[in-house]
């Protein structure tokens, strides 16, 4: 999940010398990676994986997968509905990040998992059609 964070201001715009955080440099990685995961249909790392550290593929040959997927969510969380996540995402990382502290600050991993993966795939979408 730091990793997602860092991605998101690694990935943000800089207009006019000016950080613009959260919107989407398609040259950055890991946010040039989502045509290539639009083409291949790679899934994002289930939110369940990404909390726990366990379970899904091998980090070692789908690193990528992984940075994407903690960037996506990270994205997710603090620009969907102007925010609406922002204040319990920071909660989130200062409770340590796990999988409680999601579920005390976030909500169900089923429900935010099922509004992530399509918002997920409609930048996924957009950045393949945009090449």
């Amino acid at each position: 999940m730091d990793e997602g964070l860092a991605s998101y201001f690694s990935a943000s715009q800089r207009v006019d010398g000016q950080l613009q955080p959260g919107k989407i440099d398609p040259t950055a990685y890991p946010a040039w990676w989502l045509a290539d995961a639009a083409d291949k249909r790679d899934t994002p790392i289930p939110l369940e994986v990404l909390l726990s550290t366990s379970g899904g593929p091998d980090a070692n040959t789908h690193f990528n997968q992984y940075y994407l997927s903690a960037w996506s969510l990270t994205h997710f969380l603090l620009r969907r509905d102007n925010g609406r996540h922002a204040g319990s995402y920071r909660a989130f990382l200062e409770s340590g990040a796990d999988r409680n502290a999601f579920l005390l600050h976030i909500g169900t991993i089923e429900t935010i998992e099922s509004q992530w993966i399509p918002y997920f795939w409609l930048q996924a979408t957009s950045a393949a059609e945009s090449r």
